[in-house]
């Protein structure tokens, strides 16, 4: 009886413990392979790879990654060409371990031309494709070198309830930012 006891206690103690929050590891080696598969592949190769099937670029306006990039013509890899580099200096993932953000500069060969911004989603299989990349031309010059460590924003221990809430959540601060921007721009 006691055996059982204890037994049960171990259950319950694993089925009642605090789950460990998610870090953004996988998302940021996501990142990384995505890049590095740019520089290897070229952009439409990895960027097909690493889209997911309803990830979005602003080609000017948004548009599916995947068609724009299936209609696009093939790269030569065989001939010399210039390379797009980017790599993460930040990242975060949000508290349900699935949706996930990195950012950092990108360059042509070693001219920094500016930011990236990618909202990445864990898929079904587990692996990891981009929603929304975007990037905006800025000066990086004084961004961190490749390969340096990432900082991780900190993860919710929170939960947000339900997307509803989330929602109405989002709509009410929409709304304050709203209010504070027309009074600034009477003043």
């Amino acid at each position: 009886m006691l055996r059982h006891a204890v037994v049960l206690a171990a259950i319950l103690g694993v089925a009642c413990a605090p789950r460990a929050l998610p870090t953004p590891e996988e998302i940021v080696a996501a990142e990384r392979a995505f890049a590095a598969a740019g520089y290897r592949n070229g952009i439409k190769r990895s960027f097909l790879e690493y889209a997911a099937p309803e990830g979005v670029v602003f080609s000017p306006g948004p548009t599916n990654a995947q068609a724009l990039y299936r209609a696009s013509p093939d790269e030569d890899l065989t001939e010399p060409r210039a390379h797009l580099v980017w790599w993460p200096l930040y990242a975060g993932i949000a508290r349900s371990g699935d949706l996930g953000f990195t950012t950092g500069p990108y360059a042509i060969d070693d001219d920094r031309r500016g930011f990236y911004f990618t909202i990445w989603k864990k898929q079904p299989d587990g692996a990891w494709k981009w929603l929304l990349d975007a990037g905006i031309g800025a000066d990086a010059s004084g961004a961190a070198a490749p390969g340096g460590e990432v900082v991780y924003a900190p993860t919710s221990r929170e939960g947000g309830g339900s997307p509803a809430a989330a929602l109405a959540a989002i709509i009410a601060l929409e709304e304050s930012l709203a209010v504070a921007a027309s009074v600034n721009l009477k003043s």
